[in-house]
């Protein structure tokens, strides 16, 4: 299985204290194959530039990125485009607390992983 990992699911580790990549494993009850995209990355370096918990939360992200081996894909659409156009590829799931993107990705009958409560993970 394959789950494709958006910005804001990433940033969820340092803002509300939560083991994402550990919950992922518990909750499918496997080891999926993480991915993430090109713009995403470029989304976390972008705010890892600024002050404050934001950019200490995207640092830790990007840390995580490559501590959990995650692949990142190229593209040039949009980061939210291009978790979808990859998911539905791989037909895999989308981790990701975007509104927006889950309900295009519920639309596109695809698996959905977020965080709820700020404290555990749940499938959709």
């Amino acid at each position: 299985m394959i789950a494709y990992l958006d910005t804001n699911f990433l940033l969820a580790p340092h803002k509300d204290k939560i083991q994402v990549f550990e919950e992922l494993e518990e909750l499918l009850m496997l080891k999926p194959v993480l991915k993430t995209t090109m713009p995403v990355v470029r989304e976390l370096e972008l705010i890892s530039q600024s002050k404050g918990q934001a950019g200490s939360a995207a640092k830790v992200a990007i840390r995580l990125l490559e501590k959990h081996g995650v692949e990142v894909v190229e593209s040039e659409e949009t980061a939210d485009d291009s978790i979808l156009t990859n998911a539905l590829k791989d037909n895999a799931i989308v981790c990701t607390n975007d509104r927006l993107l889950m309900k295009k990705a519920g639309a596109r009958k695809l698996g959905i992983v977020m965080v709820s409560g700020k404290s555990k993970l749940i499938l959709l």
